[in-house]
């Protein structure tokens, strides 16, 4: 007995459909623009580094990176709503911008630093019990 077959995923996940659509898409249409920008005889004469098996595997784990990334994306816009999706993905780019200042000693200005540390304290504050919602309550 069966329990799933190919007409399943295609009926119930669209957004898998999406994916590959999008995926396919992109490759398509980035090499083009590439080569007609000149780019690519660019890259061959100034990049050092084409023919490290190293740089080809990282190329291959962040290509997979970001495939897993569009898949959990899909996803959580299907099982919650799209104002989720725009929540967690401002809260993912402060993270990132925060990180970024930190590890990578990148100059941030004082708004900007100050704008990042206040939505990541709201967005702490909101998932924990010390929200003002549950003292007004």
């Amino acid at each position: 007995m069966r329990t799933c077959n190919l007409n399943f995923f295609i009926i119930s996940f669209p957004s898998r459909r999406l994916l590959h659509y999008n995926t396919t898409l992109s490759i398509a249409f980035l090499f083009p623009l590439v080569v007609l920008a000149g780019e690519l005889q660019d890259m061959f004469a100034n990049v050092y580094f084409f023919d490290e098996p190293l740089f080809w595997a990282l190329m291959v784990l962040t290509g997979i990176t970001g495939f897993v990334i569009n898949i959990a994306i899909f996803l959580q816009i299907k099982y919650t709503t799209p104002l989720t999706n725009n929540i967690s993905g401002t809260a993912k780019s402060c993270v990132q911008t925060a990180l970024a200042a930190w590890y990578f000693a990148n100059p941030i200005s004082v708004l900007v630093s100050t704008n990042v540390a206040r939505i990541i304290m709201l967005y702490l504050l909101h998932g924990s019990d010390l929200s003002l919602y549950n003292f007004i309550l």
